[in-house]
């Protein structure tokens, strides 16, 4: 029964009815103490001693009170009055998606906005461990202000500690549909139910992720996605059948918007976009693709010259901008007003890019591509085909760069400097160059390479032994770039001595001559016919007029593309640029999400929010964690220390300098950490936990060291030193005595990430020894016993239990693994 006008529940005075149906009625209010305008939901008397209906109602009221954002509708109040249960709900004026899709299907710009929005929504829902399972356009308002998310009256937390199982096919929930609204089945609104649901298995984020579908297509077509005479046809629809794409119903849509629709409407959950913010960045994407063209005020003059590929090349990830294209090699002023062609290339399914390089010619792109496993490879992809080919021999690649002739392509991988045709072929090994960092390729078959913190080499395509071909002492050396003749080239610098010294430096094959002609911290450069510069500052990248022949910078840089962003311990950018004026870059904002896993692999809670994250280490007793998190401002990373008890963070250090990563003392008092505060070297640290009293400089010296493990009795650290060519050694600095650093392993291969075993009588760590990373663990002192090899297929980061009575490392498959020792 309504109530009348006037009535009054507690403070809130009933103004007019809003809206009814079976599980309640929304009234307009006023709040007579802050005289606002309100919605409240009732309850009805009825239904107060109706249990489900009862925790259906007061699971909404929990599920929002969590929730703070924008594009969800806000709660205010809880009450009773009688036997009348109501919530108080932000007052909205505006109309239901659903009401608004009577009328006809929407316009796609509009339909991009919305399902960014509803995405957006559903993830800030996501990370409170929310799920809302009755996700559909009555659900969804639409105000001035923007959309807004309603009735979580079926929302669930998903505990990440419990086994898949049946759901509770007992809430039922309302349909704008006749043939669709009986009561007592399932839970959730049949059409837009996930197959999972409808087979009564357990939901999770992704079954949102289908709902999200079911709205994007009914948002574009007008019509539902999955149809039937009743509800046991529309049931067997979304189990078995497959809606027509929606670039066949309206031809003003794109393909690429078909394959956003289409994973998220995969049968297996597996198979579908894994996160909302996925689904919402896809979204951009295609947001930003369907501008082809827009002003660009002091930019590279464009020009539309050809079209490359159809909207079915469109992509998510990676984004090809024609940027300029010049019919003569004299320049020209730029235009107010020029053109911009953006396309796009989706990269293989389930991988994201970590890096990639555009052929001189503009033809052929080639990028690195991890998959979900963390296995890396090259993929090549002509930008007149839709398929990426992967290049057999390439496993744990980075950092591509192609030859001139397009014809070979050089890479880094286990810590070499490798070649492979470009159309696949026999991988050749030019060198050892421990970490490298980016190489280039001149005519006359040099190549140039970096290797971390110790300069720049060069080598010929036959191999043979490398040769300095540029160096500042004290300075760590990148990304290599060859300018038009062949012989200058270019390459950033970040002095650790004198930071007036970090720029970008011109080189000259056969010469130790060397010109500064940019100051700062600055990533990548690479240069564009027929005359600049285009590098990172201040996440943006920019370009800068520069005369080749006189190696002349000339007058002031100009943003290209904002946000674009590098990384801060390698400064790695993500672009590329061909001579024929394209441009290419991706999507370098990844984050991740600290996760706790159980002895089963099962997923049992998360810690903090997504961000970039590295080197985590819990603390002794267990109460706190140790987290290197990067400043999305400086790109440095600072630590940070998770109380776990309090669900709270706090900074641990706070200077514009890299401090990861950090280990704890046995008691919890002490962090030892690696630091690059000090000019000219980074350094091994020792700070309070607690935040408090000062800082103490365990090790200065000019070499690179990055701590692995404090020993449990506080007399050793045992860290990684960076020797000839990139090779890490293994050392050990005595925190008694004399305190002079001893080398522990100390032989042409590689040895990282050393870990005490808590009795302190053996360390493990990672070699690559036989080519392959493995785990080994051998006795301290090295001279009381021998070494065993751990792993057997390949791995790296371990750690020991506790109690010393088994180790777990993660494998070349990244899967964490746990042997007995």
């Amino acid at each position: 029964m309504a109530l009348t006008l006037g009535t009054h529940l507690g403070p809130y005075e009933i103004q007019d009815l809003l809206g009814a149906g079976g599980m309640g009625e929304v009234y307009r209010a006023r709040d007579t103490r802050l005289n606002r305008t309100v919605a409240v939901k009732v309850l009805p008397g009825h239904l107060s001693k109706d249990t489900v209906a009862l925790q259906r109602f007061e699971r909404e009221a929990k599920a929002v009170s969590t929730l703070s954002d924008p594009r969800i509708c806000t709660l205010y109040d809880i009450g009773q009055h009688g036997d009348i249960h109501y919530l108080i709900m932000e007052y909205l004026e505006g109309e239901t998606l659903a009401d608004c899709l009577k009328k006809g299907r929407l316009p796609m710009p509009l339909v991009l906005r919305h399902g960014i929005e509803i995405c957006e929504a559903l993830e800030k829902a996501h990370q409170k461990g929310i799920i809302h399972r009755d996700l559909k356009p009555g659900n969804i308002m639409l105000t001035r202000s923007g959309l807004k998310l309603l009735d979580f009256g079926l929302a669930r937390w998903h505990d990440r500690s419990s086994q898949p199982g049946p759901e509770v096919w007992d809430l039922p929930t309302l349909d704008q549909g006749p043939a669709l609204t009986q009561q007592g089945t399932i839970a959730g609104t049949v059409p837009y139910m996930a197959p999972e649901q409808l087979e009564g298995k357990q939901a999770d984020h992704r079954t949102d992720i289908f709902a999200a579908g079911t709205v994007l297509y009914e948002m574009a077509c007008g019509r539902r996605a999955f149809q039937g005479e009743s509800k046991a046809g529309v049931i067997s629809a979304i189990l078995s059948t497959t809606p027509p794409a929606v670039s066949e119903v309206r031809s003003d849509s794109f393909p690429i918007f078909d394959y956003v629709v289409d994973r998220c409407l995969a049968k297996d959950p597996d198979h579908r976009w894994q996160s909302a913010q996925d689904v919402s960045i896809a979204l951009r994407g295609i947001t930003d693709t369907s501008k082809q063209t827009q002003p660009a005020q002091g930019r590279i003059p464009v020009t539309r010259k050809r079209e490359y590929v159809a909207w079915s090349f469109a992509c998510l990830l990676l984004i090809l901008a024609v940027f300029f294209e010049w019919k003569s090699v004299a320049k020209k002023p730029l235009k107010e007003n020029a053109d911009l062609l953006t396309l796009s290339v989706l990269p293989p399914d389930k991988s994201f890019v970590a890096s990639l390089a555009l052929s001189a010619d503009g033809r052929r792109l080639v990028f690195t591509a991890i998959n979900r496993a963390g296995q890396s490879s090259l993929w090549v992809r002509s930008l007149d085909s839709l398929v990426n080919r992967q290049l057999p021999g390439t496993e744990d690649a980075s950092y591509p760069f192609w030859s001139p002739d397009g014809r070979s392509i050089g890479f880094f991988a286990n810590g070499r400097l490798k070649t492979v045709p470009a159309a696949g072929g026999s991988i050749q090994i030019l060198c050892d160059v421990g970490e490298g960092r980016g190489g280039a390729w001149n005519h006359d078959g040099t190549i140039l390479y970096s290797v971390n913190r110790e300069g720049i080499y060069r080598i010929g395509t036959a191999g043979g032994k490398p040769v300095v071909a540029a160096q500042i002492e004290g300075a760590s050396h990148r990304w290599p770039y060859f300018l038009p003749d062949g012989r200058h080239f270019l390459y950033p610098v970040r002095s650790f001595a004198k930071e007036e010294e970090s720029g970008i430096y011109l080189g000259l094959l056969d010469s130790h001559e060397k010109k500064q002609i940019l100051t700062g911290l600055i990533g990548r450069v690479e240069y564009a016919a027929p005359g600049y510069l285009l590098f990172v500052r201040q996440d943006s990248l920019v370009a800068q007029a520069f005369d080749a022949e006189k190696q002349h910078i000339q007058g002031e840089a100009f943003p290209v593309i904002d946000g674009i962003g590098f990384e801060g311990t390698t400064a790695y950018s993500p672009f590329s640029v061909a001579s024929n004026g394209m441009l290419a870059t991706y999507n370098f904002d990844v984050k991740s999400q600290l996760i706790w896993f159980d002895r089963t692999g099962t997923k049992v809670g998360s810690l903090g929010g997504p961000g970039s994250y590295a080197a985590p280490n819990l603390s002794p007793d267990q109460r706190k964690l140790l987290i290197g998190q990067s400043d999305p401002l400086t790109k440095y990373y600072d630590l940070w220390i998770f109380d776990l008890s309090k669900e709270t963070s706090s900074r641990f250090t706070f200077e514009p300098t890299n401090e990861i990563p950090g280990v704890w003392s046995a008691d919890n008092n002490q962090i030892v950490f690696t630091t690059n505060r000090l000019p000219g070297a980074i350094d091994l640290y020792q700070k309070p936990s607690s935040g408090m009293g000062q800082e103490k400089v365990l090790l200065h010296s000019t070499e690179t060291k990055i701590v692995t493990d404090l020993s449990r009795d506080g007399r050793y650290v045992l860290y990684e030193k960076l020797a000839a060519k990139g090779r890490s050694d293994l050392w050990i600095l005595p925190l008694t005595g004399q305190q002079s650093p001893q080398p522990l392993l100390e032989t042409e291969a590689n040895e990282k990430q050393g870990q005490f075993s808590p009795d302190g009588k053996w360390i493990a760590y990672v070699s690559d020894e036989t080519g392959k990373k493995e785990i080994y663990v051998r006795s301290f002192p090295p001279s009381t016993g021998g070494k065993w090899q751990i792993s057997r297929e390949g791995g790296e980061q371990p750690r020991w239990r506790s109690d010393g009575k088994e180790m777990y490392y993660v494998a070349s498959d990244r899967k964490l693994m746990a042997p007995l020792p």
